[in-house]
């Protein structure tokens, strides 16, 4: 008999590998996608956003090459697209991630920087020191300064997160918080005194004295000391330090600090602050307080501190009153 015919066997259909697009797991690199954290976070604030920084470094990265790797092998990916994005977010946007860290990171060691100067001024004053009291702890002051130490501390506490999470850190922070902390506790201790300081001013009969004519020349000037500007004048009277807009010195000699008047220069050169005269500017250009010359300003605008010349004023042209307070009278003003 005929041998039985076979019947055709049929090849198996391939599998349909569906293809993937790896461009979605760039975005969560971009930096317009990177989680934000504000300059007054909390350290659990910062702790949230350190971790999830970190595991944009490590972790989640880890996680998408795998991703990028498997797809790849399955086909899902072409080689040069797994490439790209390999390399997008492994390299390109991990510089960017780096650059936003280490620019929370010198946030933070700015703010605390930053308060290093008020705070060594805060731990000096001495609890007698009635006037010391009111410069820091005076009215509105107290509460700005104590919100400023405040604020150092805490970007101390979100240093020290990020020194866990990222690694690293400022050997000598401690020793700075510190001073900031002791600060921050001097203040409470000079709040009462200053509080009966203010009560003496707002009780204290103003000196009554005519009003001067103009005698103080309006012009801006800089107040150099040791090689850098350390006040400005401007030609109006206002006085500033450090960027800050402190007081103002007006061409008939008054001193006007916070919109009240606190002082003067008389046109003969005394010296007066809060109802007594406290030195005079001597046409010569010596400079006396509490009985003792403590300086000298020579007519070419130099100025003399502690026997040798340290400063000077620019432009000169003659004035140097405003300048002579400024240098020899600076604690009267705030910091």
């Amino acid at each position: 008999p005929p041998a039985a015919r076979r019947t055709p066997v049929q090849s198996q259909a391939a599998a349909v590998v569906e293809p993937v697009d790896l461009d979605p797991l760039m975005t969560k690199y971009q930096r317009s996608e990177l989680p934000k954290l504000a300059e007054s976070a909390s350290p659990e604030q910062a702790r949230v956003w350190a971790e999830h920084m970190k595991a944009l470094q490590t972790t989640q990265l880890q996680s998408d090459l795998a991703s990028i790797d498997s797809a790849l092998a399955s086909g899902a990916a072409s080689q040069p697209d797994a490439d790209r994005v390999r390399r997008w977010i492994s390299e390109m946007f991990q510089d960017n991630i780096k650059q936003t860290i280490q620019q929370r990171i010198q946030l933070n060691q700015g703010i605390i920087e930053s308060m290093l100067y008020s705070s060594d001024l805060i731990n000096a004053v001495k609890l007698d020191d009635r006037n010391g009291a009111y410069r820091f702890a005076g009215d509105d002051k107290l509460e700005n300064n104590r919100m400023r130490l405040d604020n150092a501390l805490r970007a101390g506490a979100v240093a020290a997160v990020f020194d866990e999470v990222f690694g690293g850190g400022d050997p000598a922070r401690a020793a700075k918080l510190q001073r900031i902390e002791s600060a921050r506790a001097r203040l409470d201790e000079l709040a009462p005194v200053a509080s009966e300081q203010a009560g003496i001013f707002a009780n204290a009969a103003k000196k009554q004295r005519p009003v001067s004519k103009d005698f103080l020349a309006p012009i801006a000037q800089e107040f150099w000391l040791n090689g850098s500007v350390t006040a400005e004048s401007e030609a109006d009277g206002s006085i500033w330090i450090e960027a800050n807009d402190v007081a103002d010195i007006t061409h008939n000699g008054e001193i006007w600090i916070e919109s009240n008047e606190r002082g003067s220069i008389e046109p003969n050169g005394d010296v007066w602050f809060d109802g007594n005269q406290v030195g005079s500017l001597e046409p010569n250009g010596e400079v006396w307080r509490g009985g003792n010359q403590v300086g000298l300003i020579e007519q070419n605008g130099t100025v003399w501190m502690d026997g040798s010349p340290a400063g000077e004023i620019v432009p000169f042209q003659g004035e140097w009153k405003r300048a002579a307070i400024l240098y020899y009278f600076r604690d009267f003003f705030p910091r």
